[in-house]
């Protein structure tokens, strides 16, 4: 089999995601923080733990986890209350960007959903037909990943990649699904 490419994992700063919830809170509802306190520690705890760029079993889960939970702090705040930063690992320097948004933190979360699931296709290769089963679906979902933070590419003012570099790195993922397919044909 040739040599296939895995996508590296975004980097990003401490948002203080508990305190800054707990904020939002106070100013937004009837309630206070304190209330909310499991449910804090759950999204500060998995915030934290994919906030590591080092690729591991459970990264997957934490990443499919935590955009769960964002869904649902989508339908309950208002978008632009709490900042986040991300590191862009494709460029040779990468200043971090910076925005008020829910959203622009969804888009990256999927960036890193895309980027786990190569990883998780090339850890799976171990030369059997079912681990290029594995791979060709991990490949395809690593491709889906990218394709929506396209269809969203204007929903942030800071872009999560540039239109032409979201393209290749859907194509590429794709490529590499055909070729786990054509592999697994022969």
């Amino acid at each position: 089999m040739t040599d296939l490419l895995c996508i590296p994992q975004k980097r990003t700063t401490d948002a203080r995601l508990k305190d800054q919830l707990a904020n939002a809170i106070e100013s937004t509802s009837y309630q206070t923080a304190s209330f909310f306190d499991a449910e804090l520690n759950k999204i500060a705890y998995l915030r934290e733990s994919i906030s590591d760029t080092e690729p591991s079993k459970t990264k997957l889960r934490d990443l499919q986890e935590y955009l769960l939970c964002l869904d649902e702090i989508c339908k309950k705040f208002p978008n632009d209350q709490i900042q986040f930063t991300w590191f862009n690992p494709l460029l040779q320097r990468s200043d971090g960007k910076s925005e008020y948004s829910l959203e622009f933190e969804r888009l990256n979360i999927f960036y890193n959903l895309g980027s786990q699931y190569s990883i998780s296709a090339l850890e799976a290769n171990d030369g059997s037909s079912q681990a290029l089963k594995i791979m060709c679906l991990y490949f395809q979902y690593s491709a889906g990943c990218f394709q929506h933070i396209i269809r969203h590419l204007n929903d942030c003012e800071e872009p999560i990649f540039d239109l032409n570099g979201g393209h290749a790195l859907v194509n590429i993922m794709l490529a590499q699904a055909q070729e786990c397919f054509w592999f697994k044909a022969i």
